[in-house]
């Protein structure tokens, strides 16, 4: 079948990709802060060494450490190997939460990538009673309550993305 593709794949497939409308060197520019800032986090998930431009997040993490639970997974891929496969890198899984970091919070669009990841994170026997998605420029979190609702509009999305990228 070829790779299996992420939860973000598979979003920006369904929603026709924005990034055909900018300029390449706008988007290699973004890819490489993108990069470098999810490298300050797992830095500092993993090795406490935490960069002035996340403290805010951290600080939150250390406030709500009771209600969220110890760190199990720090940007682990996780995949679902059936019918219609997929993958994903959730930034990090409490014991209670899933929590995705953010340079910017379009509620819509990371509702339905929480939804995957919980879909994903399920497929994989593992629970989350809570999904947040933590914006590190406003260092405010938003908690998202995912139904099922969402969970099977990420799955048709996942089904519909095989139809037509494979013609399945």
């Amino acid at each position: 079948m070829g790779k299996i593709p992420s939860v973000t794949q598979i979003i920006d497939f369904y929603y026709g990709s924005w990034r055909y409308f900018v300029d390449e060197d706008v988007l290699e520019k973004a890819r490489k802060e993108g990069e470098n800032f999810h490298k300050l986090i797992e830095d500092a998930l993993k090795n406490n060494i935490i960069d002035k431009s996340i403290e805010g997040a951290f600080d939150w993490l250390s406030t709500y450490e009771r209600q969220l639970g110890k760190p199990l997974y720090i940007e682990q891929r996780f995949i679902y190997n059936g019918k219609f496969a997929f993958s994903g890198r959730p930034d990090l899984i409490t014991e209670y939460a899933l929590i995705d970091f953010k340079r910017t919070v379009k509620k819509d669009m990371v509702k339905i990538q929480l939804a995957g990841y919980k879909v994903l994170l399920e497929k994989n026997d593992i629970t989350v009673n809570a999904c947040i998605a933590y914006d590190i420029r406003k260092n405010r979190a938003y908690g998202f309550t995912i139904t099922e609702k969402d969970c099977k509009k990420f799955l048709s999305m996942v089904k519909d993305y095989y139809k037509q990228a494979f013609e399945y």
